[in-house]
């Protein structure tokens, strides 16, 4: 007998039955319960929370054409405030890094063909893309692209309002449209020339084509589904995963199907992606002669995500990689040859990082878990981790955002709505399909967590940071969208223990989420204030750039990048003296880069020229395109070397000196390694090669210091730490080692000046208390010159 005809019979044998007898009989909710003992049709349509009592929201409900106009409304009025806001400031639409490649890339279609000369690196479609609207309105090609992508944005909402409701109901559809109307990151992508808003738009398309084509079983839909596959991959290549995750669905939850039909049915879906993909696989191997899919980047993508120093973040990447997507290519396909010893094919070098990341892995799985899990906290963490754009940054421009739900707000919603999922009793309160009397787990939950988590798994397997997880945002809105519906089921149903459970998930989400994890201590606004100083800067606008990155030191005094480029800046103004103290700071902040001593190098040849030349000179450094050194052996020791493996890696130094011609970088290193074998003399002798070349090179002085104190030579001291003192004292114990020094070798009254400069300097920092007081005491109590020496050693920290 069907369920709703034993309940009508219970009711008719008994009148007197409760909301509560219902309950324990028929396993109902309270709120179905009452329905059911007040209504004449047992399973009558139940009026939602929020309509009743309020006609005008009862009869508005009742027409869907309206909820969706009203849904398109809003996300088109939010998304129209924010547009002139961001119109109104040239700083906001500026492009930069990914964008700035990309409106390139999109001109050079334009000019020269749409055909190409080289087989893509990176994903073709959004370049293509960018140069139909250049081709089409010109100068106004960019601004066209950005009014198109809020056009999509603001539909959106409703792709995801109808795929909510196949998914679960109309109340968890509404709220689903309304957070995607007004979420904040969307909004703010849409505003960028990057892909990020198309694979956005794309993605919940896609789930609702899969799920309507397993639904119906139907050919023509897995065709459909298979061409939007392809669609997505040549947006975002991760999207690929798709493709095998969705044929295995169909063997395995199409066992209904005789297995010639499952493998028609996979065999069109397969077929619809090729029609996409093949084209661009054709084009490669006409213009490269090799066989490249799509684009050839994956391999570092996976390398870059799991690499020997990393934690799975785009802002700790190889050394050997620069942090910009004009070089990228280039620096990825000239370390693999290095390492290879030949030239490489696109497929080759993309194999390459993909087996170099493997066995990386395996030598040290430890590493290859944590970087895992870090990947998995930075998903799911409340901050943004920007790498192009900072919404930080942004919110200070357009408060708008302030008012918006943001990340934080969707996860925490959506890892509740997960947990419901797994629940028996979600679906029966939020199922619009699914009867409450049913056992198994929908058809159609399976076939969208297997999405998700693929989508996840591509993403734990490459690299993470902001914009690369907000693709997982429709899922995230479709699970937030569920659990909001279900706790007001629980609300209208008085399930008090329910809620009260749901407060105790709250609270451990609002831990994980919130766990401040160092990689996101960083203010993102310092990142977006120097990268659009240096957009100013290469465009020649000094002024703009040194206030610039002036902005970015105040937010972030730490900030090296910015402090290279406000020299370079200063120069260019005939600003010496702060070039001088950028200068400085910069050294001292990153003593490791032998770059800041070319700089040091060409600052005091500019010493006493004139600003005119200053200026010429900095224009010059501005503009070098030396090709880097692309160094394997070097690179290979310095992972040996923190796996402990110092020989091996001695020899890898080794090898680097003979093909490398003394590069300073490997005999520093070569020194350190003997240093801490206690081999001093040959530590000496790799670092004097390094000073002869480049006395300038204060890294290579000071650790030769270092070397002469354990040796207790103090006269050797002397020579190498006076000019580090002179330009750079807070240079690691410059200052202290230096006034050591001048006392070994009897010059006190110049020690005892070092030691009042550093009373003077330190007197107010509390780190520094200690020793500023030994100090003092000292000077103080010493009866003659000659009792200083004595005083010092008591002073040594």
């Amino acid at each position: 007998m069907q369920r709703s005809k034993k309940i009508a019979l219970y009711l008719k044998k008994n009148p007197q039955a409760t909301e509560k007898d219902l309950q324990r009989k028929f396993d109902v909710g309270f709120r179905e319960a009452r329905v059911l003992l007040h209504t004449e049709e047992i399973f009558a349509p139940k009026r939602s929370w929020w309509t009743r009592g309020i006609p005008f929201l009862s009869a508005w409900w009742a027409n869907e054409r309206l909820v969706l106009l009203t849904l398109l409304g809003i996300a088109l009025m939010v998304r129209g405030a924010y547009a002139s806001f961001i119109f109104r400031n040239p700083l906001l639409i500026t492009s930069l890094h990914d964008a700035a490649y990309y409106v390139e890339w999109a001109k050079r279609l334009v000019s020269d063909g749409f055909i190409g000369d080289k087989i893509f690196f990176t994903e073709p479609f959004y370049a293509y893309f960018l140069a139909v609207f250049l081709k089409l309105f010109g100068a106004f090609g960019t601004e066209a692209v950005r009014v198109f992508q809020f056009l999509l944005g603001a539909a959106l909402p409703l792709v995801l309002y109808i795929l909510a409701k196949k998914l679960f109901n109309r109340s968890a559809a509404l709220a689903t449209g309304l957070l995607a109307a007004l979420y904040g990151p969307f909004i703010f992508y849409e505003g960028l020339l990057l892909k990020t808003s198309l694979e956005v738009f794309l993605v919940p398309g896609f789930i609702l084509l899969t799920l309507h084509a397993f639904q119906k079983r139907d050919a023509f839909l897995f065709a459909w589904a298979g061409v939007y596959v392809g669609i997505l991959s040549l947006v975002k290549g991760n999207n690929l995963i798709f493709w095998p995750v969705v044929v295995v669905l169909i063997f395995f939850l199409g066992r209904d199907l005789v297995v010639k039909r499952r493998a028609m049915l996979s065999g069109l879906f397969s077929l619809g992606v090729l029609l996409c993909i093949l084209p661009v696989t054709i084009r490669n191997y006409v213009v490269g002669h090799d066989i490249v899919l799509t684009n050839y980047s994956f391999g570092l993508a996976v390398y870059q995500g799991n690499w020997w120093n990393g934690d799975g973040s785009t802002a700790n990447v190889p050394r050997f990689l620069r942090p910009d997507p004009r070089y990228e290519e280039n620096d990825a396909v000239g370390m693999a040859e290095a390492y290879a010893g030949h030239l490489l094919k696109p497929s080759e070098v993309s194999r390459f990082w993909l087996g170099k990341a493997l066995s990386e892995s395996v030598a040290d799985p430890l590493h290859f878990f944590g970087t895992l899990g870090n990947k998995l906290l930075l998903i799911v963490n409340h901050k943004e981790m920007s790498d192009n754009y900072q919404l930080d940054f942004y919110r200070t421009s357009v408060p708008l955002l302030w008012f918006l739900p943001n990340f934080w707000l969707v996860m925490l919603l959506a890892l509740c709505g997960m947990v419901f999922f797994f629940r028996q009793d979600f679906w029966r309160r939020v199922s619009a399909e699914v009867p409450s009397h049913t056992k198994h787990f929908p058809e159609r939950a399976i076939i969208f967590l297997t999405l998700f988590f693929s989508a996840i798994t591509v993403l734990l397997i490459t690299t993470v940071n902001a914009r690369y997880r907000v693709p997982l945002l429709p899922f995230l809105l479709l699970l937030s969208g569920g659990a909001l519906s279900y706790v007001w089921s629980l609300w209208q149903d008085r399930e008090v223990a329910s809620i009260a459970r749901l407060w105790i998930f709250l609270g451990i989400f609002l831990l994980v989420t919130g766990y401040p994890l160092p990689s996101l201590a960083h203010d993102t606004r310092a990142d977006a204030y120097h990268a659009l100083g240096y957009f100013a800067l290469e465009h020649g606008d000094y002024g703009q750039a040194k206030d610039l990155f002036e902005k970015t030191i105040a937010l972030d005094k730490t900030y090296a990048w910015a402090y290279g480029n406000l020299w370079l800046t200063s120069l260019i103004l005939g600003d010496y003296d702060t070039a001088t103290q950028a200068l400085k700071t910069l050294i001292v902040l990153r003593p490791d880069d032998l770059k800041n001593y070319e700089r040091l190098a060409l600052h005091r040849q500019l010493k006493n020229s004139s600003s005119g030349e200053w200026q010429k000179a900095a224009r010059d450094f501005l503009a070098q395109t030396k090709m880097p050194t692309y160094d394997a052996d070097f690179n290979e020791a310095e992972r040996l070397l923190k796996h402990q493996n110092n020989q091996q890696a001695e020899e890898l130094f080794n090898l680097s000196l003979r093909e490398y011609d003394n590069p300073p970088a490997t005999l520093i290193a070569l020194a350190t390694l003997k240093k801490q074998q206690g081999v001093l003399f040959d530590a000496q002798n790799y670092l004097q090669q390094v000073v002869n070349m480049s006395p300038e090179n204060f890294l290579a002085r000071y650790n030769l210091a270092n070397v002469s104190i354990e040796e207790k030579n103090y006269y050797p001291v002397v020579v190498m730490l006076k000019d580090i003192y002179e330009f750079t004292p807070e240079l690691g114990n410059t200052w202290y080692n230096y006034a050591v020094a001048l006392i070994k070798t009897n010059k006190n009254a110049e020690a005892a000046y070092v030691i009042q400069a550093y009373i003077e300097r330190y007197k107010d920092d509390p780190n520094r208390k200690d020793i500023v007081d030994k100090f003092r005491s000292a000077l103080s109590q010493a009866s003659n010159q000659n009792d200083i020496q004595n005083l010092i050693k008591k002073a040594q920290p």
